[in-house]
């Protein structure tokens, strides 16, 4: 979320020559503006400036305060309105970039007014203390005074943000509210040790920490109370957000010219003929590993039975709950080498990603993510593949191990790291497009992911290998069925039952990756949309260029997270 303050700018954050006083002689430039938004956000939203590799605001929180609020809003007015008065734009990259911010003004008005998660979701907060105090104690190429230097003034901070989170939060749901206090825990774990952290540290700073810590703490302690007290008494709210706000943010997050039910008509479509093609590469399998069992249904039924029973065969071959990590560090290292020998896609320098656990301020949503370095960040510092090995009982983790085979850890590394978000972003990382360095569209980020699941194996990983093919195409149906899940629980009336059968059925997932899901169903919106939306662009795209498919993969990573709809006129134009 963006938080913004009209007539501020940040010279020190911006790569772009002088927007301050492009600004002030009456220049209508739109990269000026961009620059200047953007600094301006970094300003009022320090974590995400964090993110992004500033380290000029390391010393605040955000102020999460009604005030605050209100502040942001107006601001977010103010921005828009001078976008829109801006002269129009005729070349295609800054009409992209227009578009962009644009888009990403509306979608933080609809999140704050109409939405309104600073009302409803304790997870936000969270998330914010979290990242606050993790990104900076472990952020390369600073000393450790300098780092516990800033931490040190965050944690005064503390009782602030808490009390403003306390006073804002009127309700939540149910899994909100649980997410929150999990995530919490582990916050309030990483700030206790923090006394005990880097002991490069002068004891000057070291004594700055142990003076601020009881507070901050106890304020850690009280907001967790709130959770799971006076907050999860008033846990009912509904985690749907509707088809009004939905329909509108789904035009500005996703990116795309479809509505929403053209995509959920595409990925019915898309999910019915991925079934037939899954059926074509299962058939031989299925008759090398079952000589002699025939099967004489026909349609849906022998799809269910001849894929069924192959990919219920490929989902015995899997590591331990223990190997979980070693597993994604071997995944990673094939597909790095294959495409070092292969050189279909480069990879870029220095390489830099590293595989760990996720952070546990970040678990416990989506079971693996990516976390690239910002494009401020040192050229060193280091990205990263989070993972969260199976948890629960002995059912769950056997079902999720299945699900996480070793055919599927590999669609995931490439999806997660090589060559999806790991790749994709630190390309991004260097586009001298400010607004695509900062402001990356989601659908386009997850489209390229999902985008080169496939072109891997058509580029010839591991030799045409069919179970290999198989898991791709399954998660193909993964894809599609998140749109429809997404679409049909926040804008219809999807049931529990309705959705674990789409998953199990349809899509032919394990019983515990069909839970995750619906869990995850409840604590967002639109961003499951995002997969198979951005992968429907990128594939029309493809569809309709003369380019080859690592020339085409090329042009897609040299023009950074644009929206999905500006990528025809891009591919045109060049850009």
């Amino acid at each position: 979320m963006l938080r913004l303050a009209a007539g501020f700018c940040v010279l020190a954050l911006l790569a772009a020559p002088s927007p301050c006083s492009a600004i002030a002689d009456g220049s209508t430039s739109f990269a000026a503006l961009a620059a200047a938004f953007i600094a301006d956000s970094q300003r009022l939203e320090p974590v995400a400036a964090d993110y992004a590799g500033v380290t000029t605001y390391s010393d605040a929180l955000p102020d999460r305060s009604e005030s605050g609020h209100e502040r942001e809003i107006a601001a977010m007015r103010a921005w828009r309105a001078r976008f829109a008065a801006a002269p129009a734009v005729s070349d295609a990259n800054t009409a992209a970039d227009r578009r962009t911010v644009l888009d990403t003004i509306d979608q933080t008005l609809i999140e704050n007014e109409t939405v309104a998660g600073w009302r409803h979701d304790p997870a936000s907060y969270v998330g914010d203390l979290g990242a606050a105090f993790f990104l900076v104690a472990t952020r390369p190429g600073e000393s450790a005074d300098r780092r516990f230097s800033h931490i040190a003034r965050r944690l005064t901070q503390v009782p602030r943000f808490v009390d403003a989170a306390i006073a804002n939060l009127v309700d939540a749901s149910k899994p909100s509210d649980a997410l929150a206090s999990s995530q919490l825990g582990g916050t309030i774990a990483f700030v206790a040790a923090l006394e005990r952290g880097d002991r490069t540290a002068s004891p000057v700073v070291r004594a700055r920490i142990s003076a601020a810590l009881p507070t901050a703490l106890a304020a850690l302690h009280r907001f967790r109370a709130f959770l799971d007290g006076p907050l999860r008494a008033k846990a009912t709210r509904d985690p749907r957000i509707g088809r009004a706000a939905y329909d509108r943010l789904f035009r500005v997050t996703i990116g795309t010219d479809a509505t929403p039910e053209e995509l959920a008509a595409r990925a019915r479509e898309r999910i019915a003929a991925t079934r037939a093609a899954m059926l074509t590469v299962a058939e031989p399998v299925f008759a090398a590993q079952f000589p002699g069992r025939i099967v004489t249904a026909t349609g849906d039924a022998r799809i269910q039975a001849i894929v069924g029973a192959v990919l219920d065969e490929r989902a015995k071959h899997h590591t331990t709950r223990d190997g979980f990590i070693a597993a994604a560090r071997a995944a990673v290292a094939e597909t790095e080498g294959f495409l070092r020998a292969t050189h279909a896609i480069a990879l870029p320098r220095p390489e830099t990603l590293r595989v760990r656990r996720t952070p546990a301020y970040e678990a416990g949503v989506t079971g693996a993510s990516a976390e690239t370095a910002g494009p401020y960040a040192p050229p060193n510092a280091p990205s990263y593949y989070n993972v969260d090995p199976p948890s629960g009982d002995a059912a769950a983790i056997d079902s999720q191990l299945r699900e996480d085979n070793d055919d599927v850890m590999r669609i995931l590394t490439i999806h997660e790291a090589v060559p999806g978000h790991y790749v994709q972003l630190r390309y991004a990382n260097r586009n001298p497009s400010i607004v695509r360095r900062i402001l990356g569209n989601g659908s386009f980020i997850e489209g390229w992911a999902v985008w080169t699941e496939g072109f891997m194996l058509d580029q010839g990983f591991r030799d045409g290998d069919a179970g290999l093919r198989l898991a791709q195409l399954k998660w193909r149906l993964r894809e599609a069925t998140n749109a429809l899940l997404d679409i049909e629980y926040h804008a219809g009336a999807l049931s529990h039952d309705e959705a674990i059968r789409m998953l199990v059925h349809d899509a032919f997932q394990e019983k515990a990756e069909a839970e995750g899901k619906w869990h995850r169903l409840q604590l967002s919106y639109v961003q499951l949309s995002s997969y198979f939306a951005g992968l429907d662009a990128i594939e029309r795209a493809e569809n309709a260029s003369p380019l080859d498919q690592r020339a085409f993969a090329k042009r897609l990573l040299d023009m950074g997270s644009v929206e999905p709809r500006s990528i025809p006129a891009l591919l045109a134009a060049g850009g």
